[in-house]
């Protein structure tokens, strides 16, 4: 398995690779699966379709959620239940429904793996995930008037995402608001970000909720499982929990094998392609679409290319580059145009 992580990343495209090394890991490390079960061969997968493929990454994240809190219940389901560390956590009913609710911060990516990670904090505590807005290019820098924002089910496919772990519910914050339910604290999420990049409490202000906590949360959260977040925060009661943010709420280990389901277009995205390419007259034929993005990154590229940022020497040596002058770029798109052609 380790030696078909290895290879795949650099035969496959990006997308069929990270789904391919989770499959991987998941017959690696799954300790439901006996040795008389089947194990599919890199070969083997790869020849499913596509949505087979999906479907199994999906089913391992499912199952090793559901595996690791029952396994922690039937330890010992009292213990793992019993505290609630936010002790300006106001009571509230507890046969009502409870929200974790967060702001976005930094770019298009980030935020949904932000999402990927408030949707282990909602697992872990049944509590209903609110999806914030979606902001480019960043939502760390200050946002358009209300009336411009733009909900998550308007790019992205919902229903695909509520398929991941059908035991996590969300509501969008349009329709939390409409709910007129707001966190009596925001909490402060502790991590270190660099100086090339910006944090800010410009959503959460724009929504009128109240200022972010001097007050951190353990330095733990940022490595800690669904387990931990179980017993470090089960007992509250309060309506809602508020984080000023949820990158880095929690372990990333899984979120690249999540990425490529909350990143699924929604149909009215996909309608929006297809009338582009009518436009062009290219409908039916072989097209690839190219996100070409250099403008706001100049200052940042030169600093995160100083700082040797594991995801630029990454990049480079996958031959690509942070700030990559023109002729690189034409490069690149006159070789993807070859594949597609």
């Amino acid at each position: 398995n380790a030696e078909y992580m290895g290879a795949t990343l650099k035969s496959r495209d990006r997308t069929m690779s990270v789904l391919f090394v989770f499959c991987a890991f998941a017959i690696q490390n799954s300790q439901q699966v006996d040795s008389e079960d089947p194990i599919l061969s890199a070969a083997e997968f790869w020849k499913l379709p596509q949505h087979q493929q999906r479907l199994i990454t999906s089913l391992f994240f499912t199952n090793k959620w559901k595996h690791q809190h029952e396994e922690n219940e039937n330890d010992n389901e009292q213990e793992t239940r019993n505290q609630c560390i936010l002790e300006e956590c106001e009571a509230g009913d507890e046969e009502s429904q409870k929200y974790i609710v967060y702001q976005p911060q930094f770019g298009q990516n980030n935020q949904l793996i932000a999402l990927c990670l408030a949707m282990q904090w909602g697992f872990a505590l049944n509590r209903t995930v609110v999806i914030p807005h979606m902001f480019w290019p960043s939502a760390s820098v200050e946002l358009p008037p209300k009336h411009e924002w733009i909900s998550y089910s308007t790019i992205f496919s919902k229903s695909q995402l509520e398929k991941l772990n059908p035991e996590v519910t969300f509501l969008e914050m349009d329709e939390f608001l409409k709910l007129n339910i707001r966190p009596s604290v925001v909490w402060n999420v502790n991590f270190q970000v660099t100086s090339v990049v910006e944090y800010s409490d410009h959503y959460f202000q724009a929504l009128e909720f109240p200022p972010t906590e001097q007050t951190l949360l353990p330095d733990f959260i940022e490595k800690a499982s669904s387990t931990e977040i179980t017993e470090s925060f089960g007992t509250c009661s309060c309506p809602v929990i508020a984080l000023s943010t949820a990158f880095k709420a929690i372990s990333h280990n899984i979120v690249n094998g999540l990425l490529p389901t909350v990143s699924q277009p929604s149909s009215r995205a996909i309608d929006l392609v297809d009338s582009l390419l009518k436009e062009f007259d290219v409908a039916g034929k072989p097209t690839a679409c190219v996100h070409i993005r250099r403008g706001d990154f100049v200052d940042y590229c030169k600093e995160v290319v100083k700082q040797c940022q594991l995801w630029v020497a990454t990049a480079l040596g996958a031959g690509c580059a942070c700030y990559p002058p023109k002729h690189v770029i034409a490069r690149h798109i006159a070789v993807l145009r070859s594949q597609v052609v």
